[in-house]
């Protein structure tokens, strides 16, 4: 009798045990995505950024794939802000990542990785192929339904056997210079691996959107 009431005891505690580990597997999964997560326009964050880029690369690697990184800044953030309030910045942020998801593959990923700052990773394209994207992206925040007319400045980089930082810092490079040079999109190219006190020369940035 006290073998069989253990049993029927058992059963009686799975059944309720069961439920509760749904449960927790289902808030597991939904922690994680929360933490990957950038609250705002719903593309995926800093966090997600880093870990799917180091990912990616192990890949492209793998397989002798390419892989094109695109880096975004939000034009006139700051202005809008200070002008129009935060809900109006907010409004503007999220009409860039709505026009970043419009113009996705599939197998982009996008992601939020700043106040203003956006990233794009796309597997199995090339340099060309990721400028390419930024051009895209150009025309769809170019016919916006929103009245803030939102723009952004890109630097695209392509990976050939760099470190994630590296390749983070050459598309961070081209940003930096097609701001400079008031140009919505720029590729690296070597000449913009400058030392870190010197700067890019006007002469220089010509050059580099003539090469684009």
């Amino acid at each position: 009798v006290f073998y069989v009431m253990v049993i029927v005891l058992s059963g009686v505690l799975a059944r309720f045990a069961r439920p509760c580990a749904i449960e927790s597997v289902e808030d597991r999964e939904r922690l994680e995505h929360e933490a990957h997560t950038d609250g705002l326009t719903g593309l995926r964050n800093t966090r997600a950024f880093n870990e799917d880029l180091a990912r990616e690369i192990a890949r492209a690697d793998r397989a002798g794939l390419p892989l094109g990184l695109v880096l975004l800044d939000v034009d006139g953030l700051k202005a809008i802000n200070d002008s129009k309030g935060h809900q109006a910045g907010d409004e503007l942020i999220a009409a860039v990542s709505a026009a970043m998801v419009t113009t996705l593959r599939s197998g982009d990923l996008a992601y939020r990785i700043g106040g203003d700052e956006f990233a794009v990773v796309l597997p199995r394209e090339s340099t060309w192929g990721a400028f390419r994207y930024a051009q895209r992206l150009q025309s769809a925040l170019a016919s916006s339904p929103s009245p803030l007319r939102p723009k952004a400045s890109a630097g695209v980089a392509g990976w050939d056997g760099q470190t994630r930082d590296q390749l983070v810092h050459e598309a961070y490079l081209a940003f930096i210079a097609a701001l400079r040079g008031r140009r919505a999109a720029l590729i690296y190219t070597d000449d913009l691996s400058v030392r870190e006190n010197e700067y890019i020369s006007e002469a220089r940035i010509d050059r580099l959107e003539l090469v684009v």
